[in-house]
């Protein structure tokens, strides 16, 4: 095994360097273009969400979201932090964070749902598994497909949002002021930016894949560290057409790679990825998830995966999930699908 593989190893057990070269060159390919086409479009007003949300309406409003998705509140807690971030004490007693900016509302909304899905898959572990390594779901590339499907795929849907917008203007009266049209134009705007975590689902997979082969470059192709600030400042500018003033904005912007975690990032882009595989894998099954969540059955969607994935815990590989749910190996054509299919309706080309 080569170095940089036991490093991806320890995140995604199974996973490989050759196997993430092949699906991250796939989506490079398609996504860069993509953007490009994006960004020539008209934009949407971004001043209408900069209104002031109190804190308390915020959390109630994500609180109300998350019970929406089909979290057990029995078995649940929300607190606020300064990083949003999930965590368990026991199947039974799941607890996630969140971070609210007054005049940010939208990021609270979307804190809640990415660490909501997290929540959802700790909660829905079989208990028979309490107390032993199939309850530690160690496996980051499935832990967030599950985050990321619900802020993503369900959350930037905008039926989503059609049967509960009244009550979301109930308890975030600020929000009467859009139009829940404008809304879902504003969570699926597309814009290059510097920073990973303030960027949207699309370029997000370009500032992974940025993440990937720099740690390629550090581990296959022995890059010297000095050279790497500049090696970034390429990248970015390849893939997103920005580049950094500082590397503080640059290389230096993530913990990461200060506390030794290469071979983490790949994670996350691989379960954007497993998310195009497991949506095309439900509308099999139940039919168009539009459908379902225009109907406001969200929870049809969540049994599903609770009976597909959530239940085994960590008794099986992502490797053997895609197999089992989606009867096929890694693939990022699905994702590449979902994107050009929705970014196409949204900016009208």
């Amino acid at each position: 095994m080569q170095t940089y593989d036991a490093l991806i190893d320890d995140y995604e057990r199974g996973m490989t360097q050759y196997k993430i070269d092949a699906v991250f060159g796939e989506l490079k390919e398609e996504l860069i273009p993509l953007l490009d086409k994006i960004l020539a479009c008209p934009q949407p007003d971004h001043s209408k969400f900069t209104m002031k949300v109190p804190a308390h309406e915020q959390a109630e409003l994500c609180k109300f979201i998350v019970e929406y998705m089909g979290i057990d509140m029995e078995r649940f807690a929300q607190a606020e932090t300064e990083h949003p971030f999930t965590t368990n004490m026991s199947i039974d007693d799941v607890r996630i964070t969140n971070h609210y900016y007054e005049n940010e509302v939208i990021s609270a909304i979307f804190s809640a749902i990415h660490e909501g899905g997290h929540a959802i898959f700790e909660q829905n572990v079989d208990h028979k598994y309490e107390g032993t390594e199939g309850a530690s779901i160690s496996y980051m590339g499935l832990h967030e497909s599950q985050s990321r499907f619900y802020e993503n795929i369900l959350g930037r849907n905008i039926n989503f949002w059609k049967p509960i917008w009244p009550k979301v203007c109930e308890i975030v009266p600020e929000l009467k002021t859009v139009t829940l049209e404008e809304f879902y134009k504003e969570i699926n705007h597309i814009e290059n930016s510097l920073v990973r975590t303030e960027a949207d689902e699309l370029t997000y997979c370009l500032h992974i894949i940025l993440r990937y082969e720099m740690e390629r470059a550090i581990f296959i192709d022995g890059a010297d560290v000095k050279d790497l600030p500049k090696m970034w400042n390429e990248k970015m500018d390849e893939l997103l057409h920005v580049v950094p003033e500082t590397d503080a904005q640059g290389v230096l912007q993530d913990m990461h790679w200060s506390d030794g975690s290469f071979g983490y990032f790949p994670s996350y882009l691989l379960g954007s990825i497993y998310d195009g595989m497991f949506l095309e894998a439900i509308e099999k099954d139940l039919g168009s998830i539009d459908d379902i969540l225009a109907a406001g059955e969200i929870k049809k969607i969540t049994k599903w995966l609770n009976e597909k994935i959530h239940q085994y815990g960590a008794t099986r590989i992502s490797s053997e999930v895609l197999e089992a749910v989606c009867g096929q190996e890694l693939s990022a054509k699905p994702l590449i699908r979902h994107f050009k299919d929705k970014y196409a309706k949204i900016y009208n080309f």
